[in-house]
């Protein structure tokens, strides 16, 4: 007589198991999946494929992302003025030194006193450009219009207050323009004609002289002032002094303000132009975001948790993940280097924060005089994986036997999987 024995294995009383590593399920048992841990998503940076990024202020060399130099060619000293008297870059000192309480307030260097009052600056390396050059000066807002009846200084360089080798801008009483430049003790460059500007409108002013070959000019708004001086002489480059406000000397009252200004160490117009300080930093490296290539999970199940990032970089880079970013808590970001964190600002808080299958990473560089760069990435993450220990389930159920004479078993299968 042969006998039945049905043994439905979705009942864990029939079975004995790992429960760690085995469950029941409607159908009958299967294999849990349990935390595949060290996993890592890996960026080297040895290409841009499949970044975002923006390729003025952002390039990619040897394997490396990294901030672009963003000064002007040739520009040797910048002042923006934005909170204080000091040079924002040059190639010297960038400090400067108020005269009379010269001062900076709402964004403006501000020199409207009708006395002596006026900001000097360390020309070396900054101010000695010699034969050839260019100053170019934001917005310039007399507190007057038509003469001024005294001169007015406005800008000057020169070595130790002295006359030769001097540059001088200026707007005299009975005004005009003034533009002097000397190689030597010799007075090379003078353009001056009648300028009548009006209390409370800025203008953009520019000089750039190139004693060579003879060719100096001023431009007001883009526009040449004045025709062309084609004196050519020999001048040197020991300036020390460059003072915003007064002649060369200390000597001569302002009445102004400025909203910045830069020097060239080469001529920048020779020809009528458009103003434009779009593109003129207040930083030689600009605030920028680099979006990485999503990383996606392929594994089984999904990501528990993450665990670790790890970078190679240089100076102040900081991350947003997931468009969120740690601040009293994981909030989102508005990609901003201000709402971004460090590699160990994130570690801090990395295992709170919430898992995902899909993974986008944006890098934030920021506004800097040195330069920040990134060439490794690695994150790392728990998955999930089936137990490959072969894992057994015990039938608790008996029969007494002679024999067997059938085993039937319903079973699903995938890929390389077996029951044995």
């Amino acid at each position: 007589m042969a006998l039945e024995l049905n043994i439905p294995l979705n009942d864990s009383d029939n079975i004995t198991f790992n429960e760690s590593k085995v469950k029941t399920i409607a159908t009958g048992t299967s294999l849990k999946l349990t935390d595949n841990t060290l996993q890592t998503f890996d960026e080297d940076f040895i290409d841009d494929v499949g970044f975002v990024y923006d390729s003025e202020l952002v390039e990619f060399v040897a394997g490396e992302s990294l901030q672009k130099d963003k000064r002007p060619a040739n520009a040797t000293f910048h002042v923006p003025y934005t909170n204080n008297i000091n040079g924002s870059w040059g190639n010297g000192v960038l400090a400067g030194t108020p005269i009379g309480g010269a001062d900076v307030s709402s964004g403006i260097l501000d020199l409207n006193y009708s006395d002596i009052r006026y900001v000097d600056y360390d020309a070396v390396l900054n101010g000695n450009s010699g034969n050839t050059g260019c100053i170019r000066i934001k917005n310039l807002i007399l507190n007057y219009s038509g003469a001024p009846g005294v001169n007015i200084g406005i800008i000057s360089e020169s070595n130790s207050g002295t006359i030769p080798d001097s540059l001088v801008l200026y707007h005299t009483a009975a005004g005009q323009l003034w533009f002097q430049l000397y190689c030597g003790a010799v007075l090379t460059v003078s353009i001056a004609a009648p300028w009548s500007p009006t209390l409370g409108i800025g203008y953009d002013i520019e000089i750039n002289w190139n004693v060579v070959i003879g060719e100096s000019r001023i431009f007001i708004e883009g526009t040449q002032f004045s025709s062309t001086n084609t004196s050519t002489g020999n001048r040197a480059t020991n300036m020390t002094s460059l003072k915003v406000g007064s002649f060369y000397n200390g000597s001569t009252i302002s009445n102004f303000s400025i909203d910045g200004l830069i020097i060239f160490s080469t001529v920048q117009h020779t020809a009528n132009y458009t103003p434009d300080w779009s593109s003129i930093y207040d930083t030689i490296y600009v605030e920028s975001k680099v979006e990485l290539p999503q990383f996606a999970y392929t594994g089984i199940g999904n990501i528990q948790a993450f665990t670790n990032l790890v970078t190679i970089e240089t100076g102040t880079p900081k991350y947003v993940v997931n468009d969120l970013y740690y601040s009293s808590g994981w909030v989102s970001s508005n990609g901003t280097y201000l709402q971004a964190n460090t590699i160990a600002e994130i570690l801090a808080q990395i295992a709170t924060l919430p898992a995902s299958d899909t993974v986008n990473v944006d890098l934030i560089f920021k506004n800097s005089n040195s330069q920040s760069n990134v060439d490794n990435l690695t994150l790392t993450y728990t998955g999930q994986i089936y137990p490959v220990d072969n894992q057994k389930v015990d039938i608790n159920n008996s029969l007494n036997n002679e024999g067997i004479l059938s085993f039937i078993d319903t079973l699903v299968k995938t890929g390389n999987d077996e029951v044995k």
